[in-house]
């Protein structure tokens, strides 16, 4: 009986043959993929809300019924809109901040959807997440910051630079208070 036993030189050759190939394989460009949108269909954040609620009632997917879905929020200049969905929308909130649209929040059915679908779409489109833990998926830039929250099934679409321009104005008005607190302190 023979054993059978490479050659050195075919190994040799193998060896050369797999490691010269190596450097094409891992040189390849990583895939390009689009920014993810600033919105949901053509709600955009953004927009005005008179354009906001125009675009609620275009769309199929929402049961907008005009000014009984609005409310006043707290902080001036904001308010929100809250409206039923249809189909794989289970509700939507939209918030403004002095007339703009920065926040869109869809609360998905999922009798209907899963995560898995919505996050496999994503990813496909729109390529792995630039955060993930158990809980949130989320794909930011500069300007959009898109989540997809596993429990309650969420999706968010986040103007960036406006949630930034409200932290700030919110730390303002808490700086703001504390000074009056200590005014109203010095009293005593």
């Amino acid at each position: 009986m023979k054993i059978f036993s490479p050659r050195p030189q075919g190994v040799l050759l193998f060896l050369c043959i797999s490691l010269c190939s190596l450097p094409i394989l891992t040189a390849q460009e990583p895939a390009s993929y689009p920014p993810v949108p600033p919105g949901f269909g053509e709600l955009r954040l953004g927009s005005s809300f008179e354009e906001a609620q125009a675009a609620l009632t275009a769309d199929s997917n929402f049961m907008y019924r005009g000014p009984s879905d609005v409310s006043m929020l707290r902080r001036p200049n904001e308010r929100m809109i809250e409206t039923g969905g249809l189909g794989y929308i289970h509700r939507a909130y939209l918030q403004f901040h002095e007339e703009e649209l920065y926040s869109i929040v869809l609360d998905i059915d999922e009798t209907i959807m899963d995560h898995y679908a919505l996050f496999t779409t994503f990813v496909e489109k729109y390529g792995p997440p630039d955060s993930f833990n158990p809980t949130e998926s989320r794909w930011e830039n500069e300007d959009v910051i898109f989540t997809l929250e596993r429990k309650g099934l969420r999706v968010k679409y986040l103007d960036a630079r406006k949630i930034d321009e409200i932290r700030r104005s919110g730390k303002i008005d808490q700086s703001f208070q504390e000074m009056t607190r200590d005014r109203f302190l010095d009293q005593f």
